[in-house]
């Protein structure tokens, strides 16, 4: 099964319509996004009418397409949500806290018959991050209190992932353990002092297993982290501000390749 991760969007809608066309080929049964969404905003409208025209077309051709389930982060209007929201048709935020599963057929083949298998697949997610230039922003427009995790979503967080067992965990800010590992940015100041990232470290902790896969956003680069005595890969999936604005992740191998819809290059970074 090939599974998009697609990097922070801010609401870019240039860049969603290329990863589209670009994933067209690959017959995915949805994509995920790792946060900073952009299309929850008080006056945002370009992926929420870019998903609905989506849809339009889709049924006026008569054919399915694949839904796009995001963590949220700290640039998306996010509460205490316990079930998942529908932002647009086949634009969903899920709520912190929550697993997801999905089964999906596979046609497989062989020498006699085509035999089809039957995969499973679930992913948590918990996502918020702190703003760490919210004194730029002006609350309830472009900043909200509750953008950060609380702590009753992380015990729900570990309650659930400790019960369902996801092979994938999707956040949008990541454990402190891996925070050093970043280079600072200029949005971020590399430190591991915000409540967010600790409570995604004490998630981390309490797991009573080890997922194959961490992806997250926040941090606008694209690069892969393992941290001592775990099996763990932790990925950060880009952004729609660089060149690697998401990856593929092919299941079946444990192998992904980035996604630059833009090619080699993109202008203005």
């Amino acid at each position: 099964m090939n599974i998009p991760f697609i990097g922070d969007l801010h609401d870019d809608v240039e860049t969603m319509k290329k990863l589209d066309k670009l994933l067209e080929e690959y017959n995915c049964p949805f994509f995920v996004q790792v946060g900073d969404l952009g299309a929850c905003w008080p006056g945002s409208k370009g992926l929420r009418e870019y998903f609905r025209d989506r849809a339009h077309r889709a049924k006026s051709l008569q054919v399915n397409i694949p839904s796009m389930f995001s963590c949220g982060g700290n640039h998306d209007v996010i509460w205490a949500a316990k079930r998942p929201l529908i932002i647009a048709p086949d634009l969903i935020m899920n709520p912190r806290g929550y697993v997801m599963s999905w089964q999906c057929q596979n046609h497989v083949l062989t020498q006699s018959h085509d035999k089809v298998m039957t995969e499973d697949i679930n992913i948590g997610y918990v996502g918020g991050a702190e703003s760490h230039d919210c004194f730029h922003r002006s609350p309830g427009l472009s900043w909200w209190s509750h953008e950060e995790l609380f702590k009753w979503e992380t015990e729900r967080a570990i309650e659930e992932f400790n019960r369902a067992r996801p092979s994938i965990i999707v956040s949008h800010d990541c454990p402190t353990e891996v925070r050093p590992r970043l280079t600072p940015s200029k949005n971020l100041n590399g430190t591991d002092t915000d409540n967010t990232s600790q409570l995604l470290s004490q998630v981390l902790r309490c797991l009573d297993y080890e997922p194959d896969f961490w992806f997250y956003g926040h941090h606008h680069f694209f690069r892969e982290d393992t941290l001592d005595g775990l099996k763990t890969k932790f990925i950060c999936c880009g952004a729609n501000v660089i060149q690697e604005a998401g990856l593929l992740l092919d299941t079946d191998t444990g192998t992904y390749v980035a996604l630059r819809p833009w090619g080699q290059t993109k202008s203005g970074t």
